[in-house]
């Protein structure tokens, strides 16, 4: 079944947010999840793992991957921990056909 929830309470301008994040998986082996603010990526082709994180906020276009900056560590723990819960979990080891 869908993991859903009613949208009323946004639609009737009660609250101004619905979650504290989103998450999505394509193929079986690509997953992201982002807060708004921040976004993680992590990715599993042939076995070879490929991780993002990227803050929306100052790099819109995504083009500073922060994943190995013990700065921004403690969003990659919370990230992970968020995506680790989600239904569709991690990737799968096999991913897509070549």
């Amino acid at each position: 079944g869908l993991d859903a929830r009613s949208l009323s309470t946004v639609l009737k301008s009660i609250n101004t947010t619905h979650r504290d994040h989103i998450t999505t998986h394509y193929m079986g082996n690509q997953r992201m999840i982002t807060d708004g603010r921040w976004k993680l990526i992590y990715t599993r082709v042939k076995n070879e793992e490929r991780k993002g994180l990227y803050d929306l906020q100052n790099d819109p276009d995504e083009t500073n991957n922060r994943i190995h900056d013990a700065l921004y560590s403690e969003h990659v723990e919370r990230l992970t921990e968020k995506m680790k819960a989600s239904p569709a979990g991690f990737p799968s080891s096999s991913g897509p056909p070549d």
